[in-house]
């Protein structure tokens, strides 16, 4: 749907990936690319090290557990879109 669209325009971008294994590192950097300056958050279920840096590098704002999700989620979302409108 979003490869279809050209005039979309969002304020932040929230990613499920619990059920990706594959390709999560390339589809954050194609989202990167096409919405440039919008925070990108990659919620999983199966959080690692390794998975978390390559969505940080590719260009994801942040990387949350699912567990922590209630916790934290609204808190980095808040923090991400002041931080944006500055």
């Amino acid at each position: 749907m979003l490869e279809k669209e050209s005039s979309m325009s969002f304020d932040m971008v929230i990613v499920d990936a619990s059920g990706l294994q594959m390709g999560l590192a390339e589809q954050i950097g194609w989202l990167h690319g096409r919405f440039p300056g919008v925070p990108i958050v990659v919620l999983t279920n199966s959080p690692t090290w390794r998975r978390a840096r390559a969505v940080l590098l590719a260009g994801a704002a942040d990387y949350i557990s699912l567990s922590e999700v209630e916790k934290v989620l609204l808190k980095r979302c808040s923090f991400l879109l002041n931080r944006a409108s500055l």
